[in-house]
């Protein structure tokens, strides 16, 4: 008897070693949680103050310059940077020797566009830097330092094994529109990886580069899916105004071995494809193109509650770019005198798209206030791709809500917009989260 009682003392101290345990553990993941929350919160809310470039944020940014989290850290000297905080020059420069490379990157970066050339070389030997981890932060970020620096990421590309860095440097050269490296990102679209591929249809696209049609064509049939929407879109856009005019005039020039396809049927096509990436490039793929029949499957789409984020926003995004067909077909409706009530697409002649008689700007600032609903966590995106003024004071009031990850998004989505308005509302949050 005795020994069944000590058995059960036993039993009982183990359980509640054990539920203690488990309290503790739970107590630290929470704590562990929300600290990654504040950290989130707080770097994209400094990171929309430098795109908003208000010198009024000065304090707060270098309050953050001084935090022990380098993601704050850097997106604080990144921040000086944009809104010319030259008395920073100082404290940036101590950080260009800060144990974190993300933080000395962007440290450097800040103090070469307030006029400290000298720090060049600092970014230079970041290019060079044996960590691929490194050379790939540092191509991403001196693309907008001048010439000398996007000469060095073509020679770069040139020899670079490392797959990240390659993406990093293209993806920079195109968004700089540096056609001296168009030989180099055209060779990139038959690399081994993926990524690369992406990156490399992407950058054509911005450069504007007819000449690589036939081989963005070829891209419709590759075996990546990723690769195959970049393709799609960047397609779309170079063979404007008529894709067989283009064709045309590229046989004339004398680009032979151009493949046949009906770039129209492929896209349409896409739209029923399983791979989401695929469904959301066809949607904007045809915007581009200007088809406005597409416009109630859009419509439908970005309603739904299934419909996955990817989607939804590539969905606001071809709607977006529709708007303006939509608008001169209202005009030329108009000017024939013609009933509206008679037309298929009477909801969207209003300028602002209806969905059964509700404005879409309105459904998703909605939803913003509704966290049940299926739409509450993507309306930050779809409204930034929708690119309506109207939907500002409803973002603004969402970064005063209390769910770190929709503020996080918010702050990200509000930078990107440039909202001088939301200024206020930031440095609210950063008082609040601010780690």
């Amino acid at each position: 008897m005795r020994r069944i009682l000590v058995l059960t003392g036993l039993y009982i101290i183990c359980g509640f070693l054990l539920a203690t345990t488990i309290e503790a553990a739970e107590r630290q993941s929470g704590l562990e949680a929300d600290k990654a929350s504040r950290i989130l919160v707080t770097s994209k809310v400094v990171e929309a103050l430098g795109k908003i470039g208000d010198p009024g944020a000065r304090d707060v940014l270098i309050k953050a310059l001084n935090s022990k989290e380098f993601f704050i850290r850097a997106y604080a000297a990144q921040a000086l940077g944009r809104i010319q905080d030259k008395e920073s020059i100082f404290l940036l420069k101590k950080l260009t020797d800060d144990k974190n490379y993300l933080v000395k990157i962007l440290s450097a970066v800040a103090l070469v566009n307030l006029g400290e050339k000298d720090t060049e070389e600092v970014l230079f030997n970041c290019l060079k830097d044996e960590d691929p981890t490194v050379r790939a932060t540092a191509a991403r970020e001196v693309g907008g330092l001048g010439r000398r620096f996007l000469h060095a990421l073509t020679v770069m590309l040139s020899t670079e094994k490392e797959y990240l860095v390659r993406v990093n440097i293209i993806e920079e050269l195109g968004q700089r529109g540096y056609n001296p490296a168009l030989s180099y990102i055209r060779g990139a679209l038959q690399d081994e990886n993926p990524q690369v591929r992406v990156s490399a249809c992407s950058a054509l696209g911005k450069l504007k580069d007819r000449q690589s049609i036939p081989q963005l064509l070829q891209r419709l049939n590759d075996e990546n899916s990723l690769v195959r929407a970049e393709a799609e879109v960047v397609l779309a856009d170079l063979i404007l105004p008529d894709p067989d005019v283009v064709i045309a005039s590229l046989e004339a020039e004398g680009i032979k071995d151009i493949p046949k396809i009906n770039v129209f049927e492929v896209f349409r096509k896409g739209m029923d494809a399983q791979e989401p990436v695929l469904v959301a490039s066809s949607y904007v793929a045809l915007a581009i193109l200007g088809e406005v029949s597409i416009l109630p499957i859009l419509l439908e789409k970005i309603n739904a509650p299934d419909t996955l984020t990817i989607v939804r926003t590539k969905v606001a995004e071809a709607l977006r770019i529709l708007k303006p067909q939509i608008i001169k077909l209202a005009k030329d409706t108009f000017g024939e005198g013609k009933n509206l009530k008679n037309i298929s697409l009477w909801d969207n002649f209003e300028f602002e798209y209806q969905i059964d008689g509700n404005n879409l700007i309105l459904i998703f600032t909605q939803a913003l206030t509704d966290s049940t609903s299926p739409l509450y966590r993507d309306a930050p995106l779809v409204l930034k791709e929708l690119d309506s003024r109207m939907a500002l004071p409803a973002l603004r009031e969402t970064l005063l809500k209390d769910d770190p990850d929709l503020i996080a998004t918010t702050a990200y989505v509000l930078g990107g917009l440039r909202d001088q308005e939301a200024f206020d509302y930031l440095i609210r949050v950063f008082e609040e989260y601010g780690i």
